[in-house]
C-alpha cells in the first residue's frame, strides 16, 4: 500500500515530546547554554572554527564572522556555543563550513551536552571520497545531546543530520534540503553503514528523547537508479527517518516532531516525506505540514508503503505509544500500524493520488490497522472517501478540506472549509499558535490541520462631519468588532492608498458590543473634493487583518478657483531642451478666503505630471523641466486643490516637441600654411544648423574626432561655446610632413544635438629653413693626421602663438635626411650622408703645413632647405717628435748605477730617423 507524506509503523515516524504528556523533564523542551565566561572570535582571535572550539573552555562561546571555512569540525566533548549569531536559517547564508576532508562536515561524538550548541551556519558538501569508505554527511551526533539551531545543512552525500546512539537533542529552526544519496557503480554515498538511511534529512536511529522542532526538512531525495546490487533499497532520500537497529522497542526514548514542514522529499523506498519504524516507545506529531513529497520513477506521485507482515508486532512485549495532533498530510495520505496506544485528533490526511481507484494506490486519506482510532479528522480521498482499515471515531469527515490553493502549496483552508471549528478543542498537546504564529483556537473551537481561519472583523469607519467645509477638523473613527477576544494593535487611516495616519486601538466602552475596540483620527488637512477613507486592520493573534469597506467618501467644500494663461515656452522645441510652463490661479472670492495658495502642476493627456511649481502671491507658478523627448503633448495646467480653494483647470495647450537638433560641424587649422615644425591649431566648432526651431540656448556638448588623410584620428572635447581643439605637433613631438592634408572633424551627438561631419578641409605644411654648423676634431691637426669633421643641421620652423592663451608654442621636433658637402676653400674633400635625424660625419687628413678654410653645405630634403655652414679655420702644425725621459734626472755616487728610460713620441705624420747620444756620459756608465 502507498502512503503520501508520513509513514508511521510501530514506531514509524517521528513526532513531537511534550514534557507534561511524557514525563519529559523541563531541560529537555528548553535547553539553556552555560554562562558564557567569554566570546572567541574566528577568525580575529583564532583563524579556524576548529582552532576556536580547541581554545574554548566549557561555557565560552565561539563566535564565527561570515564566510567560507574549509575545515571539518569537532566540538570535542565541550560544552560551548558556536555561532554566528544567526536568529533564523536564511541569517546562516553568509557563514559556510564546507568540508576539508571526507566524511561528517561536523561532529559531537564525545558525550556532549544540552548546552553545546551549533547555531547559524550553512553546513554543506559533506563527502565520501571513492574508496575511503568513510561515513559521509553533513552533520553526525553519536552518543551525544547537542542543541543544533538555525543551520542550512545541504547538499550532503549521504545525509543531512544523523543522530545515533543515545541522545537527548534539540533540533530547532533548520532547513535541512537537498542532501542526497546515490549508486552506481563507482559511488554509493552512506551516512550510516546502511542503505536504508541514506539520503534523508534527518535520520534518527536509537536515541534517547529528541526534539524535531520548527524545521523545513525539503528536496532530500534518493537518485532513481539507486540500487544495492540488485536489492531493494528500502527507504533513504526522506524529510525525516527514524529507525532501530533492533525490532525492540526502547522504553527510555521518546520523539517530538512539531510545527515542521516537510516538502519535496524524494524516497527510493516506501516513504518520502517520514518514515518510523520500532524504535521510540512514545512519538508526538503536533502541527507538521507534509506535502509534495514523492517516490521518483512511479507513474504517478506517490509514496510507496508496503509494511504488512515486516515486522512480528505479537512479539513485542510492549508497543509503542502515538499522539498526533493538527498536523495536515497532502499528497498520498499516510500508513499507520502496530501502535499499541494512539490519539490521531484534529488532523487532515488528504490523498490527491489515483482518483480512479488502482489497486497500488492508496485507497484513502490514512490507512490504519485495526487497532487504530482516528476522531475529530478529515479523511479525504478523490476516488474512496473512507480511511482504510482505521476506526473513524466522533467528528470524523470525509469531505474536501477546502484549501485555498494547493497547486501554489497554500494549504490554509477558506473560511467556508467544513474543517473550520471542527477540531476537538479537548484534544492534548494543543500548541498555543498555528503554524502561522496566530492563535491556535477561536472562542473555544479548534480547526482541523496546521492553519487555524481567524475571523476578519467587520471593520467600520465613520466620520464627524460630511461634507465638510475645507480647513474644518474632520473626526474619523474606526470600529473594530471582536469576539471573545478584543481586537488590539493598530489600525491605519487612509484617503485612498495614503496614510494619513496609524492610531492605536483602545476597548470599546462598556455601552458598545462586546470586546470591540475603537480609533479615532482627527485631521483638517484634507483638501477640498471628494475622498475615499478606508481604515486598515492588520490583524493581532486572535485576529487576520480586514480593511473598512465600502470606503467612506468625504466631501470637502471650498471656494471656487480659474486656472488660465497657460503659457509654453519655447513651442516647437527640441527634446531634452529647457522648456518652460507657466500659469496663473485666481478666485472672486479671495476676499474672503485670501489669496489662492499651493500648487499648479502641468499634466499631460493621460495624466502625468510633467512638472509642478508653487503658486506665488500673485497666483503665479512657473516651471522649467528639460526632460521631454520627441512628441506631441495635450498639457492643462492644474490647479490643486487646497483646505480653501477648489481645484481648477486652464484650457488645453499643445506643446510639440520635436527630435534632436541638426548640428554644423566647421573645421580649421591655424597657421595655415605652416612651415616644417611649426605648431598648427586644428579647430572644430559646432553649432545648431540655422533656422532649427525650439529656441535652443545651450551649446552642444560631447567630442569631435579629427580624421586626416594619412589615417591619424585625434578625439577632442568641445568647450563651452561648442568648440573643440588641440594642436600638433606637441612640443617634442615629430612634425607633420610637409605637404597638403585633407581633414574633416566628426561631432558625436548628445541627447539634445545630433551628430554631423564637417567638410574637408586642406592644411598645408612648407618646408623649414635649416641651419647648418661645422665642428673639426682635432683642432689644431698635424700634417698627416686623421682630422673628423662633424655638420650639424637643425630645422628652424616658426613658434606660434596660443590663441586661447596668448603664449608661444615651441615648435616639434624637425629631423634632417639628405647629405652634406665638405669644402676646404673651393675644393670638395667628400660627402657624407645625414644620420639620426641631424649629423653627418666625414674624416680627412691634411698633408701640408697650413691654414685651412673648410665649410659644410647641407643639401636639403622634402621638409627641409639646404643651408651652408660658416667655415671653420683648422691649423695644420708639422709632424715632429718628442723626447721624455722617465725620471726626467737621476743622481748617483761612486760605485752606484741607475736606469732612465727615453721614450720618443711620433707627433704628426714623422717619418726620419733619430739617433739617441751624449758624450758627456761618464765612461764608467752603462
Amino acid at each position: 500500500m502507498l502512503s503520501s507524506g508520513v509513514v508511521i509503523g510501530p514506531l514509524r515516524t517521528l513526532p513531537l515530546l511534550h514534557a507534561a504528556s511524557l514525563g519529559l523533564a523541563g531541560a529537555l523542551l528548553f535547553f539553556l547554554p552555560l554562562s558564557a565566561q567569554r566570546t572567541i572570535h574566528v577568525p580575529a582571535d583564532q583563524p579556524t572554527i576548529q582552532s576556536g572550539i580547541d581554545a574554548a573552555a566549557n561555557g565560552d562561546t565561539v563566535l564565527v564572522s561570515p564566510g567560507t571555512y574549509t575545515e571539518n569540525i569537532d566540538f570535542k566533548g565541550k560544552a560551548i556555543t558556536v555561532t554566528s549569531g544567526a536568529k533564523q536559517f536564511s541569517d546562516a547564508a553568509t557563514t559556510i563550513i564546507t568540508p576539508a576532508t571526507s566524511g561528517f562536515v561536523v561532529n559531537f561524538s564525545t558525550n556532549e551536552p544540552t548546552t553545546a550548541v551549533l547555531n547559524g551556519f550553512t553546513i554543506q558538501n559533506g563527502y565520501e571520497a571513492v574508496g575511503t569508505y568513510t561515513l559521509p554527511g553533513g552533520i553526525s551526533v553519536s552518543a551525544a545531546s547537542p542543541t543544533i539551531t538555525n543551520n542550512i545543512v545541504t547538499n550532503n552525500a549521504g545525509c543531512g543530520i544523523l543522530l545515533t546512539n543515545g541522545s537527548n537533542s534539540l533540533i530547532q529552526g533548520n532547513d535541512v534540503r537537498a542532501n542526497y544519496s546515490s549508486t552506481d557503480s563507482i559511488h554509493f554515498f552512506n551516512c550510516y553503514g546502511t542503505p536504508y538511511i541514506s539520503g534523508s534529512g534527518i535520520a534518527v536511529v536509537d536515541v534517547g528523547s529528541i526534539q524535531i522542532n520548527d524545521n523545513v526538512l525539503e528536496a532530500n531525495f534518493v537518485y532513481p537508479n539507486n540500487s544495492n546490487s540488485g536489492q531493494d533499497v528500502g527507504l533513504g532520500g526522506e524529510g525525516i527517518l527514524v529507525t532501530s537497529n533492533t525490532q525492540n522497542i526502547k522504553p527510555n526514548e521518546h520523539l517530538l516532531v512539531q510545527g515542521n514542514v516537510v516538502r519535496n522529499n524524494s524516497s527510493s523506498g516506501d516513504v518520502s516525506g517520514m518514515s518510523l519504524t520500532p524504535g521510540p516507545s512514545s512519538v508526538v506529531l503536533i502541527q507538521n505540514l507534509f506535502y509534495n513529497n514523492i517516490q521518483p520513477g512511479v507513474s504517478l506521485s506517490s509514496i510507496q508503503v508496503s509494511l504488512s507482515g515486516a515486522y512480528p508486532f505479537q512479539s513485542l512485549p510492549t508497543l509503542p505509544s502515538l499522539t498526533e495532533i493538527n498536523n495536515t498530510v497532502y499528497g498520498g495520505g499516510e500508513f499507520v500500524i502496530g501502535f499499541g496506544s494512539s490519539d490521531i485528533e484534529n488532523n487532515i490526511f488528504f490523498n490527491d493520488l489515483n482518483p480512479s481507484g488502482q489497486s497500488n494506490v492508496p485507497p484513502a486519506g490514512i490507512t490504519c490497522d485495526s487497532q487504530t482510532d482516528v476522531k475529530y479528522d478529515d479523511i479525504y480521498h478523490l476516488g474512496a472517501q473512507v480511511p482504510s482499515g482505521c476506526n473513524p471515531g466522533a467528528g470524523s469527515l470525509f469531505v474536501d478540506p477546502q484549501f485555498l490553493d494547493p497547486g501554489t502549496f497554500n494549504f490554509h483552508t477558506q473560511p467556508t472549509s467544513p474543517v473550520v471549528a471542527a477540531g476537538d478543542i479537548n484534544a492534548p498537546l494543543i500548541p498555543p499558535a498555528d503554524l502561522d504564529g496566530k492563535a491556535r483556537t477561536v472562542c473555544g473551537t479548534i480547526d482541523m490541520g496546521v492553519y487555524e481561519v481567524r475571523p476578519h472583523p467587520a471593520t467600520v469607519v465613520t466620520s464627524s462631519l460630511n461634507p465638510s467645509a475645507g480647513g474644518t477638523p474632520v473626526t474619523f473613527s474606526a470600529f473594530v468588532p471582536g469576539n471573545c477576544n478584543v481586537p488590539t494593535g493598530t489600525v491605519n487611516f487612509l484617503d485612498g492608498t495614503n496614510l494619513l495616519g496609524t492610531v492605536n486601538l483602545t476597548a470599546g466602552p462598556a455601552s458598545s458590543t462586546a470586546n470591540s475596540a475603537t480609533a479615532s483620527f482627527t485631521t483638517a488637512a484634507l483638501t477640498v473634493g471628494s475622498h475615499n477613507i478606508t481604515v486598515y486592520y492588520p490583524g493581532d493573534f486572535n485576529f487576520d487583518a480586514s480593511t473598512s469597506a465600502p470606503p467612506l467618501v468625504q466631501v470637502v467644500t471650498g471656494y471656487p478657483t480659474q486656472t488660465t494663461s497657460l503659457s509654453i515656452t519655447p513651442n516647437p522645441a527640441r527634446q531634452l531642451q529647457p522648456i518652460t510652463f507657466s500659469a496663473t490661479v485666481s478666485s472672486t472670492f479671495a476676499n474672503l478666503g485670501g489669496p489662492p495658495t499651493g500648487t499648479i502642476s502641468f499634466v499631460a493627456a493621460g495624466g502625468a505630471v510633467l512638472a509642478t511649481a508653487p503658486v506665488n502671491a500673485s497666483g503665479f507658478a512657473t516651471s522649467t523641466i528639460s526632460t521631454l523627448t520627441a512628441g506631441t503633448y495635450v498639457v492643462t495646467a492644474v490647479y490643486n486643490a487646497t483646505t480653501t480653494y477648489a481645484s481648477s483647470n486652464s484650457a488645453p495647450v499643445t506643446l510639440i516637441v520635436e527630435g534632436k537638433t541638426p548640428t554644423n560641424t566647421v573645421v580649421s587649422a591655424t597657421p595655415n600654411p605652416s612651415t616644417y615644425g611649426q605648431p598648427v591649431f586644428f579647430t572644430a566648432h559646432v553649432t545648431a544648423q540655422p533656422g532649427s526651431p525650439g529656441g535652443v540656448t545651450t551649446a552642444p556638448t560631447g567630442t569631435v574626432l579629427f580624421t586626416f588623410c594619412h589615417g591619424a584620428t585625434t578625439t577632442a572635447t568641445l568647450d563651452a561655446t561648442g568648440t573643440a581643439s588641440f594642436i600638433s605637433p606637441v612640443p617634442g613631438a615629430i612634425a607633420e610632413p610637409v605637404g597638403s592634408c585633407p581633414f574633416t572633424g566628426t561631432y558625436s551627438g548628445d541627447n539634445v544635438f545630433l551628430a554631423s561631419t564637417s567638410s574637408a578641409a586642406n592644411y598645408v605644411v612648407n618646408p623649414s629653413v635649416s641651419n647648418t654648423t661645422l665642428n673639426a676634431q682635432p683642432s689644431p691637426g698635424y700634417q698627416g693626421q686623421t682630422v673628423t669633421l662633424t655638420a650639424t643641421i637643425t630645422g628652424v620652423p616658426s613658434p606660434t602663438l596660443n590663441p586661447t592663451t596668448g603664449q608661444t608654442v615651441p615648435p616639434g621636433l624637425t629631423p634632417a635626411t639628405g647629405t652634406v658637402q665638405f669644402y676646404s676653400g673651393t675644393a670638395l674633400l667628400g660627402s657624407a650622408p645625414v644620420v639620426n635625424g641631424s649629423q653627418a660625419v666625414f674624416t680627412t687628413s691634411f698633408p701640408n703645413v697650413g691654414t685651412y678654410s673648410l665649410s659644410a653645405v647641407y643639401s636639403g630634403d622634402a621638409n627641409l632647405g639646404p643651408s651652408t655652414s660658416a667655415n671653420f679655420s683648422e691649423t695644420i702644425l708639422p709632424s715632429s717628435f718628442a723626447i721624455t725621459l722617465n725620471p726626467a734626472t737621476i743622481t748617483l755616487k761612486a760605485g752606484q748605477s741607475g736606469q732612465v728610460a727615453v721614450l720618443a713620441s711620433i707627433v704628426g705624420n714623422f717619418s726620419g730617423t733619430l739617433t739617441l747620444g751624449n758624450g758627456q756620459i761618464p765612461t764608467y756608465s752603462a
